[in-house]
């Protein structure tokens, strides 16, 4: 598939290995392009160090997979910093770059998105889905990567570094199972609520 998607939920999609291979400033230019308003250099600069993240750490090792930046959540008006499909599980990974902490706002944040596309996304209801928040500069002693998926499918955060952040998705790869996800079907889902929440509202 092309760097630049024709839908508007994401800036950025391709696949992992195109992406490895790709050029930081045009992946940069398909996020920007897809943003509305005026980017300031903060932001850019975030974007560029989420892209020389990733493209540094998925490595053939992790697998192969689809990467989108900047996926949109209809039902919030928020984007997600990134998605990653990895073989058969999802992960949302929100970036906190040039931070050292992981504060209880950013945590629940991330742990949000994974929960809103388990619940509206149909697509998405019958995976495995795991929340990543990275803080690039936090200390290791802080970082926590044990896997924990509960009842639902979607598992704890994890919290990482930059550094620890390609043994923590090796690690989630490695620690579940499923059929590989068909990210065309995917990349199709609607957003609607869960049979169990509408049977709640009935």
């Amino acid at each position: 598939m092309s760097d630049v998607s024709t839908s508007r939920q994401w800036g950025y999609a391709s696949s992992i290995e195109q992406f490895r291979r790709s050029e930081p400033h045009l992946v940069l230019g398909a996020i920007s392009a897809d943003a509305k308003g005026s980017i300031e250099a903060e932001q850019r600069d975030a974007w560029l160090g989420q892209i020389a993240i990733l493209q540094a750490v998925l490595t053939g090792q992790i697998g192969s997979g689809q990467i989108y930046f900047e996926f949109l959540i209809p039902r919030i008006g928020r984007r997600v910093d990134v998605v990653l499909i990895l073989e058969h599980v999802l992960l949302t990974v929100e970036f906190k770059v040039g931070e050292t902490s992981f504060g209880r706002s950013a945590i629940e944040q991330a742990w949000d998105y994974a929960l809103d596309l388990k619940n509206f996304h149909d697509a998405s209801h019958h995976l495995t889905i795991v929340p990543v928040l990275v803080a690039t500069m936090a200390k290791a002693a802080s970082c926590s990567s044990r896997l924990s998926v509960r009842p639902d499918g979607v598992a704890d955060p994890i919290l990482c570094n930059a550094v620890n952040l390609q043994q923590a998705l090796q690690d989630v790869v490695a620690e579940t199972t499923g059929a590989p996800i068909d990210f065309r079907k995917w990349e199709a889902g609607r957003y609607l609520p869960t049979p169990t929440i509408v049977e709640a509202a009935k």
